[in-house]
């Protein structure tokens, strides 16, 4: 049997485990949870226990009743699990432990489904796991065929060097042409040397390899002729706060606005009946049975500002709510739509 769940009584014997060889944190698919996976050395032929964190990310502390389950993969097929949906009280599993056959690079996957004993839809996190002398997310060079077209154009003078660099630059920041990560040693006002466009037309022709290509690419980005830093991009999503019912009201207007990675939530010309214990909360729908809790309401009348987790999916949790926790009633929503 190559997963284990210790007993109770075995419990001790894991806590004794030396210090964590590998940890790696990500945010499940819907941004709910942060699941952390601590693990010692891989041997193959042996059990690893697999320590697993689930981390509210509001909070940044473990999140308690998960439900939850598990599954490995290798080369893309399932060679273990998915078990069936267990609940840790804890948030925390400390006797999950697997035997990894042998070397390779695995796939170590936990869905959850359930917090607090309340159903959610399945979210799933992924990690890749390596068994032996394997390397994860070795970064190469990619280049669609279809570029080698723009290379020719130039190394002709078909197309000029500001024409080519400026399309280099943008496949480059959308993730068409992918590059290795380059270190920035300086700027150059010498412009681009005569190798680097000879190079682009011996590639064309097929004369050299990809990596030829990308180290003149390469080079470009590093005495700042090239530039990979991506524009911000910004969107913001508005909507108008509506009365929970005749007694609960509330009024104003709800704008998310995201910059890049931040994400900032702000009421305008806010008002709400003066309530216990009122969170706002971003949700799926007009409940809590799907939601992430932002922060406790600042104040009950004028304009404030609140930040967003970036693991929030806005398009998932597109609701947000005035939200009355002891007593679990809606004082007001408002659903978000993109501004025009």
């Amino acid at each position: 049997m190559k997963f284990v769940l210790l007993s109770a009584l075995s419990i001790f014997l894991v806590m004794i485990i030396p210090a964590h060889a590998e940890s790696q944190t990500l945010p499940t698919d819907g941004g709910t949870l942060d699941v952390k996976l601590d693990y010692d050395e891989i041997t193959p032929g042996e059990l690893t226990t697999l320590n697993t964190d689930f981390i509210n990310p509001q909070t940044g502390q473990i999140q308690v009743h998960i439900d939850w389950s598990f599954s490995v993969s290798k080369d893309g097929e399932i060679i273990w699990g998915p078990t069936q949906l267990s609940h840790t009280s804890e948030g925390s599993l400390k006797n999950l432990r697997y035997e990894f056959p042998s070397e390779g690079l695995y796939t170590v996957e936990f869905g959850v489904e359930g917090i607090l004993f309340q159903p959610i839809p399945k979210e799933v996190v992924s990690f890749d796991v390596a068994v032996g002398d394997v390397v994860i997310g070795a970064q190469e060079s990619v280049i669609p065929q279809w570029i080698k077209n723009n290379a020719g154009w130039w190394a002709d003078d078909t197309i000029t060097d500001s024409d080519f660099i400026t399309g280099i630059q943008y496949l480059i920041q959308q993730g068409i042409l992918v590059v290795p990560q380059t270190e920035i040693t300086g700027e150059s006002n010498e412009g681009i040397p005569n190798w680097v466009k000879n190079n682009a037309g011996w590639w064309a022709q097929g004369a050299i390899t990809d990596d030829d290509f990308v180290n003149g690419i390469q080079y470009l980005i590093g005495i700042g002729i090239i530039s990979v830093e991506e524009q911000m991009q910004t969107a913001t999503l508005s909507g108008q706060f509506e009365d929970a019912d005749f007694i609960h009201k509330t009024s104003g207007t709800a704008t998310v606005t995201i910059a890049g990675n931040s994400k900032t939530l702000g009421f305008q010309n806010f008002e709400t009946l003066n309530g216990p214990d009122l969170y706002v909360y971003l949700s799926a729908d007009k409940s809590n049975r799907d939601f992430v809790e932002i922060s406790r309401l600042d104040k009950f009348k004028g304009d404030q500002t609140y930040d967003i987790p970036t693991s929030v999916d806005i398009a998932k949790y597109h609701n947000v709510l005035v939200w009355c926790k002891a007593f679990g009633v809606l004082f007001g929503s408002a659903e978000l739509d993109v501004e025009n």
